[in-house]
């Protein structure tokens, strides 16, 4: 079957987002659009834009907890830029994972061995999916469930039923595994699924979730600063709901950054809530600028470029001398399956 162009499925995205984007916005006038925007409180504003720049430091503190387990050793600092950059990156590309190649990559070149690099970014992304879920169900108890639509509900639990199969069938799938003849595709495979595992088994993991629930937690402070700056007649927990809701639903990889799929979510939600439509829509599309805008200084240092330390040469190696980095697809260390 002959591949669909790049060009094509990046068309497709963006006609999905500007197509859904409009739908919501169809009956928005721009005298109502200029009112709200006058009517908006610019203090509770940026209190929300100041917010989400804890969203790198966090991500930055829980990418460190995971490279410790995997006995990776870089700095904080360093891994904060690097976490900002791939935020950044996440919501100016066409998918939703551009970033976080970049963020695999430059941490290839600070010296983190492959599989490590891969499995750490993975697992972030797992845990804080995982989070995101528990969110909405934590809101759900919170006496919002009945604002949640039927197609929401299923693809929360397909997706909370999907992550818990696979971590409970991780040992039998790293076993299975080394079953197979040890390309190097295999051996990376094998290399993630330990460390998975292997952090998954640290004694930080339990400090590791708590951050992931805390990061979502920031975000949707940051959302709720946003709805009041709107006088958005709603509660915290339908806008923790909503936000969450709202970024499970742009996993589908349909849309450019998740814009369009996301708005119709978050809408679906607060309109539920008897927020009006439109200002529904325009609190979430300003919530997905405020994202962006916290990004910038990310897209800046990736912009300035950052500092890449090349893994050190084995002993007796002329600094020259190409490097046989096959070794570093292993994690450090046994592991019982």
């Amino acid at each position: 079957m002959k591949r669909i162009p790049r060009w094509m499925r990046i068309a497709g995205k963006a006609s999905v987002s500007l197509a859904v984007l409009g739908f919501l916005a169809r009956n928005l006038s721009g005298a109502e659009l200029v009112a709200i925007v006058r009517s908006l409180d610019a203090t509770l504003l940026v209190v929300g834009l100041a917010q989400m720049l804890l969203i790198p430091v966090l991500g930055g503190v829980r990418w460190k907890l995971i490279l410790k387990a995997l006995n990776e050793r870089q700095s904080l600092g360093s891994l904060i830029s690097i976490f900002w950059g791939g935020m950044a990156l996440n919501q100016v590309l066409p998918t939703a994972v551009g970033g976080d190649v970049v963020r695999v990559w430059l941490a290839i070149r600070r010296g983190v061995a492959v599989a490590n690099a891969v499995t750490s970014v993975l697992l972030d992304r797992v845990l804080m999916l995982i989070a995101l879920v528990a969110m909405a169900a934590l809101a759900g108890l919170a006496g919002e469930y009945g604002t949640i639509p039927a197609w929401q509900l299923m693809l929360c639990g397909i997706v909370l039923a999907g992550i818990v199969a696979g971590f409970a069938s991780l040992p039998l799938i790293l076993r299975l595994l080394k079953l197979l003849p040890q390309r190097r595709i295999i051996a990376v495979l094998v290399a993630v699924a330990e460390g998975i595992l292997r952090v998954m088994r640290d004694r930080r993991a339990p400090l590791l979730v708590i951050l992931c629930l805390a990061t979502n937690l920031n975000l949707s402070l940051s959302a709720w600063w946003l709805a009041r700056a709107m006088d958005l007649a709603v509660s915290f927990t339908g806008v923790l709901l909503a936000v969450t809701l709202g970024f499970v639903s742009a996993i589908a990889p349909i849309s450019v950054g998740g814009w369009g799929v996301r708005e119709a979510a978050t809408v679906a939600v607060l309109t539920a809530l008897d927020v009006p439509n439109d200002r529904a829509l325009l609190f979430s599309i300003t919530f997905g600028l405020a994202v962006t805008a916290a990004s910038l200084p990310g897209i800046a240092w990736l912009w300035r470029g950052a500092r890449l330390v090349p893994r050190a040469s084995p002993p007796g190696a002329r600094a020259d001398s190409p490097v046989d980095r096959t070794e570093s697809l292993q994690p450090v260390g046994p592991i019982d399956a």
